[in-house]
């Protein structure tokens, strides 16, 4: 058998161009996965604060109490809606996500009766 100077270091070459996708591919993995554990969070998040706002429905200030349990849950009440019986909510990440260009917000909506 002989082997071909033609294929020499061509294995080299391979190994090299899989490592620089891989560093290149890393951050932007990375990102997806913030911003989707992000929008799970914020998802919950206004879960929480809709019904907290609609058990205030009548009783208090249920944009005051939507805010307040949002914060509790690392988000910012963007937007609060009442009308009777029916709370809805829109919440945003209170700190911006750094190194991902997408923005994440989650609106819910609750009613007791």
């Amino acid at each position: 058998m002989t082997s071909s100077k033609t294929d020499d270091g061509s294995v080299s070459v391979l190994v090299l161009a899989a490592g620089v996708a891989t560093v290149l591919l890393l951050p932007l993995v990375g990102s997806v996965a913030t911003a989707l554990a992000t929008q799970h969070r914020m998802a919950t998040a206004a879960d929480m604060a809709a019904l907290a706002g609609a058990l205030d429905v009548g009783t208090g200030d249920p944009c005051a109490a939507a805010q307040r349990v949002a914060q509790a849950n690392g988000a910012e009440l963007a937007r609060c809606d009442v009308a009777d019986p029916v709370v809805t909510v829109t919440v945003e990440p209170s700190t911006p996500l750094s190194g991902v260009p997408i923005h994440v917000a989650a609106t819910a909506r609750a009613a007791v009766e």
